[in-house]
């Protein structure tokens, strides 16, 4: 929201190039005829504005450059590149890493996880071969079958069936 000084001073400053239509003409005329600080400003704005207008030209060395500085600093793309660099072996190592954790899994394994060029059957392959081999090491557990059959007798317990088979394919 603008204040009528706030306007007039815009005004004003409009003003000195000629271009207020009659409604803006009347408003400026009667807001700095009632307020002193924007009659002020536009006095300051027409003597500045006449100065510069009536200054003769000075003569610009030719080639004309001219140096620039933003108040911020620029970020190298190499500093980028380090960075990005630095984060992608971080990111590789860490995955790796947390592949090792798992039982079967080899550093070739886990370079194949972490890298996405091989096919999502590839992928599920490997994953089955690995629960294949953490069973056969007893190292899975084996998860109870969903039935509605009644416990094995004597044993008090549910039949328990391998997560997925032991056998080829």
């Amino acid at each position: 929201m603008t204040t009528p000084c706030q306007r007039a001073r815009s005004l004003a400053s409009v003003d000195l190039d000629g271009t207020l239509n009659d409604l803006e003409q009347h408003f400026l005329s009667a807001h700095v005829g009632r307020c002193g600080a924007c009659r002020a400003f536009q006095e300051d704005a027409r003597a500045f504005t006449t100065l510069l207008r009536e200054a003769p030209l000075e003569a610009v060395p030719w080639p004309a450059t001219a140096s620039v500085r933003g108040h911020r600093p620029r970020v190298q793309f190499r500093t980028i590149a380090q960075i990005a660099s630095v984060a992608s072996v971080v990111i590789a190592a860490g995955t790796i890493a947390l592949a090792s954790d798992f039982p079967g899994v080899t550093s070739e394994t886990a370079t194949l996880g972490a890298g996405s060029t091989g096919s999502l059957a590839l992928v599920e392959d490997s994953i089955r071969s690995l629960r294949r081999e953490a069973l056969v090491q007893h190292e899975l557990p084996i998860v109870a079958e969903a039935s509605t059959a009644p416990p094995s007798v004597g044993t008090g317990a549910a039949p328990l069936k391998p997560a997925l088979p032991v056998d080829g394919g």
